[in-house]
């Protein structure tokens, strides 16, 4: 309730202000489809790329309970490198971010409860991906290194929800941005 009361605070704020709102969020449902579509075909690629350039020349590394680990670890740390990059931009630093779960769909969340410029939103969305998917998954096709690679590729799979985050508000550059309360995505407010 408190993000609800907090999202209606500003939305208020900014259409006093003049600001027009563009709801750019959907369900968790149809956010988790969307991820299917748009990054398992990524993974496979990613993959095929991986075995292209490493054959059978890469130590295979059976992807057992430390891996499963590492993955559920790996999401802890996608979460917190949401809250910690909107945190840096946030007037109220930590006490504008917000973590959980929706159960229904076991999908973890980070929430930001301020409005923020349409790239410092974007940087916030994008990070975690990049941090804790792309670059495992780089390193790891250097190094040939199997696990490595696998882990980055289950964490860009994993990101795909931000991947369509980015992808519904890359019209809205010079919007204030603010996530929704309760669905995927954010509103844009624009003048």
């Amino acid at each position: 309730m408190k993000r609800l009361e907090e999202f209606n605070r500003i939305r208020e704020e900014l259409l006093e202000q003049g600001y027009k709102e563009n709801c750019l969020s959907v369900s968790t449902l149809k956010a988790n489809i969307m991820v299917l579509i748009t990054t398992v075909p990524i993974a496979v690629i990613c993959y095929l790329v991986f075995l292209a350039i490493h054959g059978g020349s890469y130590k295979y590394t059976r992807l057992d309970i430390v891996f499963w680990f590492s993955i559920f670890v790996g999401i802890v740390v996608h979460e917190l490198i949401h809250g910690i990059t909107w945190a840096v931009f946030c007037k109220k630093k930590w006490r504008a971010i917000g973590f959980g779960v929706d159960w229904s769909t076991l999908t973890p969340y980070c929430c930001c409860s301020e409005g923020l410029a349409f790239k410092k939103y974007a940087l916030g969305c994008a990070m975690p991906t990049i941090v804790v998917g792309l670059l495992p998954y780089i390193i790891g096709l250097i190094l040939g290194n199997y696990f490595l690679a696998m882990f980055g590729v289950v964490h860009i799979v994993a990101g795909g929800g931000d991947i369509y985050i980015l992808w519904m508000i890359r019209k809205a550059k010079n919007a204030i941005i603010v996530d929704h309360p309760y669905l995927v995505g954010c509103v844009a407010f624009e003048k």
